[in-house]
């Protein structure tokens, strides 16, 4: 027990014998009035006291909260962070693969085109070998024959 419930409880067992016992109706005996057995001032801290513990508490969870949470954002942040790294290093290979790729387009086209021209050149060399074979072993006449039997065939 504090120092105020004790002082309040012995305040009140004074008041209750002095209300029992008959005082004496003398001149010198001078009666005081009698403190209440808790001061006004101490009723309000009493009536207002507020468990600070628990509110204590509630931070102490909140701040948990945000921890959790900050580090839940660093976590995420950091797989992002590589995701993104992962990402751009695959762009930076597929680029090169597909310089890669219109490189080796281009010399393909460039052989086709070489290869056209060279299968051209061979279809001239072949039809002037046909014609100078014709002319020299196949006699004119038999020649005109073929000539016209072709034309009339496309026809």
């Amino acid at each position: 027990m504090d120092l105020a419930q004790e002082s309040s409880r012995l305040n009140n067992l004074l008041l209750k014998d002095l209300q029992g016992a008959a005082l004496p109706k003398n001149d010198t005996v001078v009666q005081f009035a009698m403190t209440p057995a808790k001061p006004m001032s101490e009723k309000p801290k009493a009536q207002n006291k507020v468990d600070w513990s628990a509110t204590v508490d509630l931070i102490r969870e909140a701040t948990e909260a945000m921890r959790a949470s900050e580090e839940r954002a660093r976590d995420l942040e950091t797989r992002i962070t590589n995701t993104i790294l992962e990402a751009s290093h695959d762009i930076n290979a597929l680029t090169a693969q597909l310089a890669t790729a219109d490189r080796t387009i281009e010399q393909l086209q460039d052989r086709a085109q070489l290869a056209e021209e060279r299968a051209e050149e061979a279809e001239a060399w072949l039809a002037r070998l046909h014609e100078t074979i014709s002319a020299s072993f196949v006699p004119k006449q038999r020649r005109d024959a073929t000539t016209e039997i072709r034309a009339a065939a496309s026809r």
